[in-house]
């Protein structure tokens, strides 16, 4: 069935009606923490002006310093360039054992990592993770490029974080995001050569006559109920997205998805809303205080160093002349003097830097900077992301749940669907694959396992010495598993080891040549032994050869 473009817009207006209480907040957190995001609530009544100043009353730069270093931070935890972050895994750890598996992973993940790598994702993920610590929610959509090459089959993704404010969202029953509508400025022209032939008679002819006369089109993605799975059109697609002529209440496009291509993670929510609230909200009183005591002490910095004067009545002749060198003629001494405000700056800088220390903290700056001037051992290191670990650990999983799986889920489902990976190997059919992190924040929840083997170390070294306590050790341990253990724990590449089946032949034949050495070892001591002994037996021989005679005459 067609979309209805007028059921649209009035779910649109619904959505927007309960986000109205959101606008001044996200308004002020944009201007005190975020100001190149501009006003949003001029934003909505379209009143910004490309490259107008955002800063003009922002006079303390914490808010905003700390909020973009919470977000490098997370990019740099959660999403490195520099370093893997995930691993594939499928549920049955037998299988992640058998070699070819875990070489099919590992260069699945590689083809992951360069899409990534290649696209605009680690520009865009950094605004959403801005978004995040100040807003409390941020967006992307996750989509593809046709490939340049028709023998090539992927072309690459394309990422795009949309702006809080720019959208609205609604939740399904399990309280994920389903849903999301928002609106996008673009010329008529740009809209005649999207969509060619399918703009109506009215906005077909602004094209003509008008073609930069900008048009909001509204772009809705939302859950089809009436989709038929064994059609393959689009317009049967699991998930419908619609492009409507907002003034004019008119379909231009319907289409749809496999998925869900939007990602719309909260740092944290409230019972009751589908916004997001984040550190900023939190902040944003002592930001604001702290911002204006920062132009009171300015002023009070102005009128410290030019201070008003008091003038004795009829003691001066003339006007007072303020430029440098300038005379006043005055007829009583001191006539003229400064006036003292009392203004206590070493005050306002103890209460200013207490209010900075409050913002720093709320952003997560003690914890997430590293000292300076400082070389950290590997041991500070790993205490130095417990520590975060344990902190962000409630966002840190939300996160995960609403962003990243749903991120790399999408990414493999494109791949996999323009056969951009390998054949994947027999044991994997029938087997669900999920998601293990690997940052430094992650890493640093499996290092336990890792701590507990140094540990255990530690403290058997001494009794090893003791042929009994290292015979009981060995007899305890499974080295095989725990040597290959180490290696996947620490990140160490599939390829460093070898197949499980391949191990055990090299194995077998190993014991099987140190047996025969042994045999021949024994054989040829033996047969030492049997040419030591022979000239002692001739003289023995000799011997009760030469007795015989005797014992005969005797």
């Amino acid at each position: 069935m067609p979309a209805d473009p007028v059921a649209i817009v009035k779910r649109y207006d619904t959505l927007k009606t309960r986000r109205e209480n959101f606008i001044p907040l996200w308004d002020e957190c944009a201007e005190f923490i975020v100001p190149h995001r501009g006003s949003i609530l001029n934003r909505q009544q379209n009143a910004v002006t490309p490259g107008q100043r955002q800063t003009t009353r922002l006079f303390d730069a914490t808010g905003a310093e700390s909020a973009h270093n919470l977000a490098a931070n997370m990019g740099g935890s959660l999403t490195s360039q520099a370093a893997p972050w995930f691993h594939l895994k499928t549920r049955d750890d037998r299988v992640n054992k058998i070699k070819r598996v875990m070489d099919w992973l590992e260069d699945t993940e590689q083809r992951l990592y360069l899409g990534y790598r290649q696209s605009n994702y680690y520009a865009e993920v950094n605004e959403v993770y801005l978004d995040l610590a100040a807003f409390g929610t941020g967006c992307m959509f996750v989509g593809e490029k046709e490939p340049d090459d028709p023998e090539e089959p992927f072309g690459g993704f394309l990422f795009r974080a949309h702006p809080v404010g720019a959208y609205v969202i609604a939740e399904g029953p399990d309280g994920v995001v389903e849903t999301i509508m928002r609106e996008e400025q673009m010329t008529a022209r740009a809209c005649a050569i999207l969509w060619p032939g399918h703009l109506g008679e009215v906005l077909q002819g602004l094209a003509e006559t008008k073609p930069d006369e900008l048009v909001t089109i509204l772009h809705a993605v939302y859950p089809r109920t009436d989709a038929d799975p064994s059609k393959y059109a689009a317009t049967n697609m699991a998930w419908a997205s619609c492009y409507v002529d907002l003034a004019r209440k008119r379909i231009i496009d319907e289409g749809g998805f496999k998925d869900f291509r939007y990602v719309v993670p909260r740092w944290e929510k409230t019972s009751g809303e589908v916004y997001g609230r984040g550190p900023g909200m939190l902040a944003l009183p002592d930001i604001r205080s702290l911002n204006r005591a920062d132009e009171m002490v300015l002023d009070a910095g102005a009128m410290a160093i030019r201070p008003p004067k008091t003038i004795l009545a009829d003691g001066v002749l003339g006007e007072i002349d303020e430029t440098p060198g300038g005379y006043t003629v005055i007829e009583v001494p001191n006539a003229i003097q400064p006036m003292n405000l009392g203004a206590k700056f070493d005050v306002a800088q103890i209460l200013n830097e207490d209010r900075r220390q409050r913002v720093r903290r709320i952003f997560f700056w003690e914890q997430l900077q590293l000292p300076t001037g400082k070389t950290m051992t590997a041991t500070e290191v790993e205490r130095r992301w417990d520590t975060m670990r344990r902190i962000l650990g409630p966002t840190l999983g939300r996160l995960e749940s609403e962003f990243l799986n749903k991120i790399i889920g999408l990414t493999f489902a494109m791949m996999l669907r323009r056969g951009a990976f390998t054949q994947p190997p027999p044991e994997l059919a029938g087997q669900d694959l999920d998601i293990e992190y690997e940052g430094p924040l992650a890493r640093s929840q499996k290092s336990s396992r890792l701590s507990a083997l140094e540990q255990s170390i530690q403290l058997l070294t001494p009794l090893l010495p003791d042929p009994e306590v290292m015979a009981k050790t060995k007899e305890n341990l499974d080295l095989d598993a725990m040597i290959r253990d180490v290696f996947l724990t620490s990140g160490a590449p599939s390829e460093w080891l070898t197949d499980t089946e391949q191990r055990d032949q090299v194995r077998a034949q190993r014991m099987q040549k140190e047996a025969v050495m042994q045999a021949l070892a024994a054989a040829q001591q033996a047969a030492d032994a049997a040419g030591k002994a022979a000239p002692m037996l001739k003289t023995l021989s000799e011997s009760a050869a030469q007795q015989q005679p005797q014992e005969a005459a005797a």
